[in-house]
């Protein structure tokens, strides 16, 4: 059996920050989220880089090497971007992407973008945070909710950056039709719980769905770029893709 994505993308700037570092893919194979770091002019250029190159090397057959070698190709030219720009230096960005292959869904991730599964009103997170605060937890030495304060919650330990080679979390998982698969920047996840997420999933229509959680993060102060990439998994799909970049986003 040979799956396909129905999706619906968006991406808010926020509350707070004043332009936007998220890119994101969502296409009947594909679905993506890139949060960019380093500031202005930068962190977008990081984000949309390895964006822009998962699309460019799109393939009619994913496999995990497909995944690994596609997302050191967008650091090496996040590399190359550094070294003609100077003002560049620094930057660097999150992934995480999920890719249909047959009955089986790809899933590769570094940084702290998530993906979600739902499926029978059950939310599960199929990808683990690669921050500092996420480690302290995975120790024992705060909790959950002691992390969603802690002073440095926001330090990155893995990330796309041109400057080293990538350790790529990867997965693969066997997939249903109708499971609702949520690839989201740390703007949703780090403001809106995983029961309100839930909620919003179990909204029928998916762009009524996806509205519903970009505003929750806003309900929540919004401090961060908001990105959700919602797909579901269906059958003899037939739309366009959808490739939004940080730049591009109306603020």
């Amino acid at each position: 059996m040979s799956y396909q994505f129905r999706t619906v993308a968006r991406s808010d700037v926020g509350l707070v920050r004043d332009h936007n570092e998220d890119a994101c893919l969502a296409h009947p194979q594909i679905l993506a989220v890139a949060d960019g770091m380093g500031g202005h002019a930068a962190g977008e250029v990081a984000s949309s880089t390895v964006i822009t190159t998962v699309f460019e090397n799109l393939t009619s057959g994913f496999s995990i090497d497909w995944i690994i070698n596609t997302i050191n190709l967008g650091s090496k030219k996040i590399a190359t971007a550094m070294k003609k720009d100077r003002e560049k230096q620094g930057m660097g960005t999150t992934l995480s992407l999920i890719a249909l292959a047959g009955d089986k869904a790809l899933i590769g991730h570094v940084g702290d973008t998530r993906i979600y599964s739902f499926i029978d009103d059950n939310l599960e997170l199929l990808t683990q945070d690669h921050t500092y605060v996420a480690e302290l937890v995975a120790r024992g030495e705060i909790t959950a909710d002691e992390a969603n304060y802690h002073p440095r919650r926001n330090l990155i330990m893995r990330a796309i950056d041109g400057a080293k080679s990538i350790d790529v979390d990867t997965l693969e998982i066997d997939i249903d039709l109708g499971t609702r698969f949520l690839v989201c920047s740390d703007g949703l996840s780090g403001v809106v719980s995983d029961i309100e997420i839930a909620k919003s999933l179990q909204i029928e229509d998916l762009t009524l769905a996806v509205d519903s959680l970009v505003q929750k993060a806003i309900d929540n102060g919004a401090p961060d770029n908001v990105t959700v990439v919602l797909g579901e998994v269906s059958e003899n799909v037939s739309e366009d893709f959808i490739l939004i970049h940080g730049a591009d986003v109306d603020e």
